[in-house]
């Protein structure tokens, strides 16, 4: 142990199996289970009371992670060991130096941005994929559409019956109505014009004939009165 007149330094070695650490507190999540080494801190406090302080809030960190694991069951595994991952690389970066935090967590954070990234990769190319299928799908539906155009008329826009259907097809029946009294009519006119032409002739025929039978009449009369000058 280092004192000043300010300050006291304390440097410790961290065992696992050491009895002064706090309960439900595990460096396994630090450092792997398998190694060799120790845990060193290295840390400048005020008080000796800091440090219990220090290592109790992480033990509390570490049950509010457990509690936060149980209620989160439903979500995946890579998901939560990632969340669980950011959350012990936040509260060592609140509680240790730079230079502890960069020993402790320097490959965790190299392989947490690792997965980040082929994660996000792996979500672009499932987008793509949903994009390409509604591409698809959405070809499927125009070909779809075309054929249905192609039966049912007089509709242009839809394959079921609706209101701008009905109304549209009682429009057309309305316009074949009218068509066709049109085609009655003048058919009719026609006819009666036909009629009339007929009468008109026969007309101009009977007073061409009247007109000839008078001017016969006429010579006839003329013949009679010279021949009875000569007579007389």
């Amino acid at each position: 142990m280092i004192e000043d007149a300010n300050k006291k330094a304390y440097y410790g070695i961290i065992d696992q199996d050491d009895e002064k650490v706090a309960g439900g507190f595990s460096w396994d999540k630090y450092i792997p289970a398998d190694s060799n080494a120790k845990a060193f801190i290295n840390q400048i406090v005020q008080k000796p009371e800091l440090m219990k302080e220090w290592i109790a809030m992480l033990s509390d960190e570490e049950k509010n992670q457990d509690e936060e694991s149980v209620s989160s069951e439903n979500s995946s595994t890579e998901s939560s060991d990632d969340d669980e991952e950011v959350e012990q690389i936040n509260v060592g970066q609140t509680h240790l130096s730079s230079d502890s935090f960069e020993l402790y967590f320097a490959d965790k954070l190299k392989k947490l941005k690792e997965r980040k990234v082929a994660k996000e990769m792996k979500e672009i190319k499932i987008v793509e994929k949903i994009v390409e299928v509604e591409k698809v799908v959405e070809v499927e539906k125009i070909v779809e559409v075309k054929k249905i155009v192609e039966i049912i008329k007089p509709c242009l826009t839809c394959s079921v019956s609706c209101k701008q259907c009905e109304e549209k097809d009682e429009r057309f029946s309305e316009s074949e109505k009218l068509k066709e009294k049109l085609l009655f009519d003048v058919k009719n006119v026609k006819e009666s014009y036909d009629v009339l032409n007929r009468t008109v002739n026969s007309l101009q025929k009977t007073n061409s004939e009247r007109e000839d039978a008078l001017k016969n009449d006429e010579c006839n009369n003329d013949v009679e009165a010279e021949r009875d000058k000569f007579l007389y």
